[in-house]
This record gives C-alpha cells, sequence and structure tokens, in this order.
C-alpha cells in the first residue's frame, strides 16, 4: 500500500501483531527432546528448592507444635493446681517480687497457644501449596504429554485487504 502511494495510517503495523496468535501450525505442539530435557532439568531444580522449603517449614511447624502443647500441658498442670487450691505463684523479676494469680497464668498460656495457633496454620497452608506445586511439577514430568489436541491447529487466516474505500477497479 505505501508504495503504491496510500497514506499509511499505522494501523496494519498494529493490526499485524493481532493476528500472529490467530494461527498454529504442528510444528508449534511439537516439543523436541533437547527443549524438554531443558525443561525437566528445571522443573527438578524447583522440586528439590520446593522440597527444602517444605523440609524447613516442617522443622519451624515441629517446634511451634511442642510450644503449643507445652502450653497446653502448663495449663492442664496449672488447673490442676487450682484444684488443689493453691490460688497465687510468686515469680521474682528484677523489680522485686510479683504475684500471679493461676488463672492469670492461664490466660497468658492461652493467648500464647492462640499466637502459636494461627503461626501453625499458616504453615500448614504453605506446607500444603508446597505439596501441591510439587505433586504438580511430578505429574508434568511423569507424565509427559504426546497426544496432543489437533483440535487447536486450525488453518492459516489470511490478513485480506482490498485497498482503501471508494476504489473499485
Amino acid at each position: 500500500m505505501r508504495e503504491e502511494g496510500f497514506a499509511d495510517d499505522g494501523l496494519f503495523d498494529q493490526m499485524k501483531m493481532f493476528f500472529l496468535p490467530l494461527t498454529m501450525v504442528e510444528q508449534d505442539l511439537t516439543i523436541d527432546d533437547n527443549r524438554w530435557i531443558q525443561f525437566a532439568s528445571r522443573r527438578l531444580a524447583e522440586e528439590v528448592a520446593l522440597q527444602q522449603r517444605r523440609e524447613q517449614l516442617l522443622e519451624k511447624l515441629t517446634e511451634i507444635e511442642d510450644d503449643y502443647y507445652r502450653h497446653d500441658d502448663s495449663i492442664t498442670k496449672l488447673r490442676r493446681e487450682l484444684g488443689t487450691a493453691t490460688a497465687r505463684r510468686t515469680r521474682k523479676g528484677s523489680d522485686g517480687e510479683e504475684t500471679f494469680s493461676v488463672s492469670q497464668l492461664i490466660e497468658d498460656h492461652y493467648q500464647e497457644m492462640e499466637q502459636l495457633e494461627s503461626k501453625r496454620s499458616e504453615l500448614r497452608a504453605e506446607i500444603s501449596t508446597i505439596e501441591g506445586m510439587v505433586a504438580s511439577i511430578e505429574q508434568g514430568l511423569y507424565n509427559r504429554t504426546t497426544n496432543l489436541d489437533r483440535n487447536l491447529i486450525k488453518p492459516n487466516r489470511g490478513f485480506i485487504m482490498y485497498g482503501p474505500p471508494g476504489e473499485m477497479n
């Protein structure tokens, strides 16, 4: 069009990018072995990193659960003491003697347990997400897809230009 002297409004260049994804050929669906090896090695590295992260999170979860159950045991012990009529505990601090009631100590342990519970649930959710990602990677690696959807291949759609409006030959 430009060679024939028509004004260029730049529309063709924009439309050319729009029409590129409309065509797909058989070659677009095949993955050669070299490309598959590169893909698999990247996925294996991701899987190893995710497994390491999962192990770290499991260790952290174990520590948090130990603290959680330690607080639970303390609550049980304090309740037994409360039942045996031991109403006050004395704790020495840097500023002298402070007295804490057993019910206050139980409440403190409950607050700690609530904080630990939120951390536990966050860690469990993250571990679950990582396990899902690992399973997805493993499925992709071990179930190499060879049967591709041939319905994705459509005949090339050409871009037909009839010329500027108003011209008829």
